[in-house]
């Protein structure tokens, strides 16, 4: 290996078992690597998924009451970035190593198109529908310690524990159905539905990434992948607002216009619930491709480029309150898509 120099791996991400199965009768060493920073910045193109929330929503009426049917659209992909510091004592196998990522987007979907509710001649109609707009966000911080291990002479892993702080894992989601009344009480009306999730916690991360190498000193094309597991113990706060407005008519003469402001009625129901003891895990896994390119001269750089795919799962990461309070629903959320880093050891 080239100076025993050290390769920046993929940030924590589905390990190289084909690889390291093909050099597991080789020997396994502890390298003495020079010493040295590392850094890495890099962008993905995730989409969350959205199949688990009231995202596009249909109502009807059954037993008498007003009930929400979901009509989930796909979620839009958005960009998010990540960026890594870490430093390699000399002539070791340790390294550490700070890590964080951001991601936050905001999927719209609708008017839905008509809708009838209520018997043969309806209770109400929309002539849109409904309106939707679901946003997801999260941002985690990563502190880990690293041990080095070379496999033969193409496949070098790397070992990760640490700790791992998720300051934000929130989803809110809204719906708004403007209507009209077909019997000779209420003419205009608005129903809006708004309902959020947040969750913040601290835990420990175990993980494992490797490279193998096309050739014999690391440098030039290789297959990276790497995976990690975390458990976080947080606070989870739900929340459910629904707000009904209308326009009564005058007397029981149809109302010409609506002026919410003036002639409107206003009756709504809020849920809010809050965990102090909420756990969390998290899977994270990723496999992709990368070129490293060694300097002639020892004292430059050593640069790659990394491009691959990744899937970030938070089992139990999202809540949901009915909005007459009770216990709440949890459900998992999960980030995927393809990702571009550069990377280098100084």
């Amino acid at each position: 290996m080239k100076g025993n120099k050290l390769f920046l791996y993929s940030l924590t991400s589905l390990a190289v078992i084909a690889s390291s199965a093909v050099s597991a009768e080789e020997l396994a060493t502890a390298p003495s690597l020079e010493g040295g920073w590392s850094a890495m910045l890099g962008g993905f193109l995730f989409v969350p998924s959205v199949e688990d929330q009231a995202y596009d929503v249909n109502y009807d009426i059954a037993d008498g009451f007003l009930n929400s049917t979901t009509v989930n659209d796909n979620a839009d992909y958005d960009t998010g970035w990540q960026a890594a510091i870490g430093y390699v004592f000399d002539d070791t196998a340790n390294g550490i190593e700070l890590s964080y990522r951001s991601f936050d987007s905001g999927t719209d979907s609708g008017p839905s198109g008509p809708i009838n509710v209520g018997p043969s001649d309806g209770l109400f109609n929309s002539a849109d529908g409904v309106t939707s707009n679901q946003d997801n966000r999260y941002q985690n911080w990563d502190l880990m310690v690293s041990q080095f291990l070379d496999i033969g002479t193409h496949v070098q892993m790397r070992f990760l524990g640490g700790l791992s702080y998720l300051s934000e894992l929130d989803q809110t989601t809204k719906n708004d159905l403007k209507f009209e009344f077909l019997d000779d009480l209420v003419t205009q009306g608005d129903i809006y539905d708004d309902r959020s999730s947040s969750f913040s916690g601290l835990g420990p991360r175990v993980g494992i990434d490797a490279r193998y190498d096309f050739g014999d000193d690391l440098e030039g094309f290789g297959i990276v992948g790497g995976a990690s597991f975390a458990y976080f113990l947080g606070e989870l706060n739900t929340n459910n607002d629904l707000t009904i407005t209308g326009c009564f008519e005058d007397g029981r003469a149809p109302k010409a216009d609506c002026n919410f402001a003036d002639d409107a009625f206003k009756v709504g129901a809020n849920a809010d619930n809050q965990n102090d003891n909420h756990s969390v895990t998290n899977l994270r896994a990723n496999l992709g491709i990368d070129y490293v390119y060694y300097f002639e001269d020892q004292d430059l750089p050593t640069l790659g480029l990394e491009l691959g795919y990744e899937v970030d799962t938070y089992l139990d990461g999202v809540g949901s309150v009915g909005v007459l309070g009770g216990e709440i629903d949890v459900t998992d959320v999960t980030y995927s898509g393809p990702y571009l880093n550069i990377k280098g050891v100084f």
